[in-house]
Order: C-alpha cells, then structure tokens, then sequence
C-alpha cells in the first residue's frame, strides 16, 4: 500500500513539473526573443509564467472555439513542443545566449530588518499553503464559472455549441466570460489526467508568487530592500488578496497582468522603448483574456500614451503612431476571442 501511495504521489509530482515546463519554458523563449531584457532571473521567471499561460490558453481556445475540435494531449504536447523548438532556433539564430544565475559560496551579508521582513513573508506564504491544501475553492464564482466550464470542458472534450445545451459554451453562470482562468484550469487537468479542483489553487499560488515577484523587483530599482520587502509584506497581509490567492477567483490572475501592464507602461515612460510599449499592450490583452473588466484599465493606458506624447512632448505623429501600436497589441492577442465575439 505505501510503494503503491508513494508512487501516486511521484506520478502527481511528475505530471505537475510538466504542467509547470509546459509553461514555462515557451514563456522564457518568448521573453528571451521579444524583450531580450536583463532583469533578475527571478523576475524572468514571473514574467515567462505569465506569457506562457496566455500563449497556452489563447492556442487552446482556438483549438475548441475557431476550429472546433476535440482535444488531444498528445497532439496538443507535440505540436508545443514543435513551436518550442522554433522560438528555441529563433533565439539561437538572434545570437541570445541562456545565462543562469551564478552559485556563489561566499556568505551574504546579512541585513536584520530585511531577514525578518522575509521571514514574516515567508511566514504568510506557509499560511497559505495549508489554507490551499485544507479544501478546494468553495466560493460561488469560482464554482459557477471559471472551475465549473474547465470541469465541463475536461468531461466532454470540447465545447457543446448547442443553444439549447445546459453546456453550451461551456456552461454556467456568464456565458460570454472570457475564457483565459478556465482554459488553464482545464490545462492543469489536462495533464494531470483527472479532475481535480483542490490541485487548481496549484495555479492561483504560481500567480500569488509571480505578483510578489514582480512588485519586489520593482519596487527594489527605487527603494532600498528593506523597504521593497515591506511592501511585498504589506501586500500578503491584505485579506482579499490572500483569500484570492486560495479561493480560485480570477481576480487573482487579472491583478497579475495588470501589474505587468502597468510597469512596462511606466517603463516606455521612463525610456521610450517601443518595445516596452507594445508589452504593455499584450499584458492589457491577457488580462482582457481573463476578464471584461480590464478594459478600463487598458483605456487608462491609452490615455497616459496621448498625454505623455500629443499634450507634453507636442507630438502628433509620435502620439498617433504609438496609440495605434499599442492598440494593436492589445487586439492581436485576441483575434481568437474576438473572433467568436462577432
């Protein structure tokens, strides 16, 4: 009985490190190719979940919406890691190299105030560990739209385009949802080869971590660590983000690509990289991919762009120019999703 539970358990490891490469490593080929920055790797690595889990569920709902097909894991594995191996010749072809962080034995110097701070953080994270781990999500969004249509989709292996179907779209409650948090849910099945709603707050962790990820190296190119760390602290002590984090809510995923949205947005204002611009847009995308209501946000951005370029720098074409690339951005992305909208 232990050989038969200890292998159950290696079988569930083994198929969630795929789900995670899956993810993760079409991310970092397309963050190595398109932003060829030189963050952090840890931040590297918040940014390729990202990417990767938009390229994932965009590609799968073209495959269940605007094909129309039934799904194969196999097919579906082999036609991934066929696009991998192209980004991976892309990235050789562009001379870019793979730099993983350097070991060093040499004993850091050791800040007190910054030790606690990550001590407290580590201490939120364990909580929440053991919340995510005591019980699926039981909260009435989660269950009528994003878990409920990945558990549809995952039982009858595509969608029911039957107007008089209980699954037709897949079901539930908002119809017309955007599909992004159910398609990864469905993905993490998928892999896993069953459904199972306690291993999906697996995926709202990942995010919780990227988000943390993400605000400590940004706050760290202006502040001090200490500093960063306490608002990285202050953020896992906000209730709602920390009962989003183990409750499946979207809002959770949303919050993810917003963030990103917005520092690569302030970033093109920092530097004017054209390139950090159209990122911008396609994290505006994601979020849209996730949920209508970043749409607000993404009208935000484009009002930043027209303020900045035509009422402080005086320039028309530059303004006109750099709206209608970061509108494209964000549109490109979605052509699948708007495709079925019209």
């Amino acid at each position: 009985l232990k050989k038969h539970l200890l292998l159950s358990l290696s079988l569930i490891i083994l198929k969630l490190i795929l789900f995670f490469l899956s993810i993760f490593i079409p991310g970092v080929l397309i963050e190595k190719l398109w932003l060829k920055s030189r963050e952090p790797f840890l931040f590297k690595l918040a940014l390729a979940i990202g990417i990767g889990a938009a390229l994932i569920t965009i590609e799968l709902f073209s495959v269940f919406f605007v094909l129309k097909l039934s799904f194969n894991l196999i097919y579906f594995y082999l036609f991934l890691t066929a696009e991998c191996a192209l980004l991976l010749y892309l990235t050789f072809k562009n001379q870019l190299s793979f730099k993983f962080p350097a070991l060093k034995f040499n004993l850091p110097k050791i800040n007190l105030s910054a030790t606690i701070i990550l001590i407290l953080i580590l201490f939120q994270l364990v909580l929440l560990g053991f919340n995510a781990l005591a019980r699926p999500p039981i909260a009435y969004d989660n269950l009528t739209m994003w878990q409920y249509k990945a558990k549809i989709l995952f039982y009858e292996n595509r969608i029911n385009f039957d107007p008089g179907a209980a699954a037709y779209l897949g079901g539930g409650g908002h119809i017309n949802y955007p599909w992004g948090a159910p398609l990864l849910s469905y993905w993490l099945y998928a892999n896993l080869g069953e459904f199972n709603d306690l291993a999906g707050n697996i995926i709202n962790i990942i995010y919780y971590l990227a988000i943390l990820i993400t605000l400590y190296y940004f706050f760290k190119k202006y502040l001090s660590v200490p500093v960063s760390l306490f608002f990285v602290w202050l953020l896992t002590t906000m209730p709602l983000i920390f009962y989003h984090a183990y409750n499946g809510y979207a809002d959770l995923i949303l919050s993810y690509y917003l963030l990103l949205a917005f520092i690569f947005l302030f970033n093109w204002l920092e530097k004017e990289d054209i390139r950090r611009l159209i990122a911008a847009g396609i994290f505006f995308s994601c979020a849209l991919f996730v949920n209508n209501d970043a749409s607000v946000f993404a009208i935000a951005g484009l009002i930043i762009i027209l303020i900045k370029l035509f009422l402080i720098d005086k320039k028309l074409t530059a303004a006109v120019k750099s709206g209608g690339l970061y509108l494209l951005a964000i549109a490109l992305p979605l052509l699948p999703w708007l495709f079925l909208k019209i």
